[in-house]
C-alpha cells in the first residue's frame, strides 16, 4: 500500500462519548466509559463519527468562522512557542537578530534580521521585524491548507480561497478581491508596481506607504562622511516609507496588524 496525505473541513462540538451514543440510540458497551471526552464530526455529506479528544485535537484545528477564508486569530492560533535570540556573526560589528517559531503541528519557521549599526539596534523591533515575516508566511501556508480541505487536492480550476497577489491589477484603482478585501500580500506587489498604498483603517488624513528602490545619495551625515568619505555616494537598499499625517516621510515596517489586514487600498 502507498501513503496518502488526507485533508478536510469538518463541522464538531464536544460531545462525550455517552452522549454519541444517546444520540445513535446505542447502547453504551459496558468496556467503555461513556464520560471520556470526545467530538462529533460531520463532513457536511452526511456523514458522522465521533472521536477521543486526543485523537481529535491530532488531527483538526479550530479556524474562525465559517466562509472558507483565513483570518488574523487562524495565524496566531497556530503559533505553539516563540524564540528569541541575538547574535554577532564572526567578523562583523553587526547584530542579527534570529527568531524560531514552532507552529502547534511542530514545523519550525526561522527569520533574521540585521542591524549595520549596533547603536541603532532593538531587539524587540527586530523580532517585530520577523514575526511579521513568520506571519505572512503562516498565512500562505493556511491558505495551501484551507483550499484543499475545502476543495481537495483534484479540484483543477477551482475558487481559490484568497486571491493570490499576482492577480493584482496594476491599473484600476483597487486591488484584487473586490472593494472591501485586500491583503498586505496585494499591497507589497502593488508598492513593487510604483503604487501608493493605504489602509481604510488609519486614522490619520493623507498617509500613504510607497516602496523606495535602491539607490546611491551623497554622504548627509558625520558619520556617513566618516565611513564612505566626504561627497562619497552612499548605497541605500530598498526600503518601506510612511507619508505621515503632518506631512513628512519616515521609513516605515508594517505592525502585525497591518501585515494581517485585509482593508489596503491604492491612493490616487
Amino acid at each position: 500500500m502507498e501513503k496518502y496525505i488526507g485533508v478536510k473541513m469538518v463541522d464538531a462540538k464536544p460531545m462525550t462519548r455517552g452522549e454519541y451514543n444517546i444520540l445513535r440510540g446505542w447502547e453504551l458497551p459496558a468496556d467503555e466509559n461513556g464520560d471520556d471526552a470526545g467530538f462529533l464530526k460531520d463532513d457536511g455529506k452526511g456523514h458522522i463519527q465521533w472521536d477521543p479528544k486526543d485523537v481529535f485535537d491530532k488531527q483538526n484545528v479550530l479556524v474562525v468562522g465559517d466562509n472558507n477564508k483565513v483570518h488574523p486569530e487562524d495565524v496566531e492560533n497556530m503559533i505553539s512557542k516563540v524564540e528569541v535570540c541575538t547574535i554577532t556573526p564572526p567578523g562583523t560589528k553587526s547584530k542579527t537578530t534570529l527568531v524560531q517559531c514552532v507552529l502547534v503541528n511542530g514545523f519550525v519557521i526561522t527569520e533574521s534580521s540585521d542591524c549595520v549599526d549596533p547603536a541603532n539596534y532593538s531587539e524587540k523591533i527586530s523580532a517585530d521585524i520577523c514575526m511579521e515575516k513568520i506571519k505572512n508566511q503562516i498565512w500562505f501556508l493556511m491558505g495551501f491548507l484551507m483550499q484543499s480541505a475545502v476543495y481537495g487536492f483534484q479540484q483543477g480550476e477551482a475558487e481559490p480561497v484568497q486571491e493570490p497577489a499576482e492577480d493584482l491589477p496594476v491599473e484600476d484603482d483597487v486591488c484584487a478581491g473586490g472593494p472591501d478585501c485586500k491583503t498586505f500580500g496585494q499591497a507589497i506587489e502593488a508598492m513593487k508596481n510604483g503604487f501608493k498604498v493605504a489602509r481604510k483603517g488609519w486614522n490619520g488624513k493623507g498617509m500613504f506607504a510607497y516602496l523606495v528602490p535602491a539607490n546611491s545619495y551623497p554622504a548627509q551625515t558625520g558619520v556617513a562622511k566618516s565611513h564612505f568619505g566626504e561627497g562619497a555616494m552612499v548605497p541605500y537598499r530598498e526600503y518601506l516609507a510612511l507619508k505621515t499625517a503632518q506631512g513628512d516621510v519616515a521609513t516605515w515596517a508594517p505592525s502585525g496588524s497591518d501585515a494581517l489586514a485585509e482593508d489596503w487600498q491604492l491612493v490616487e
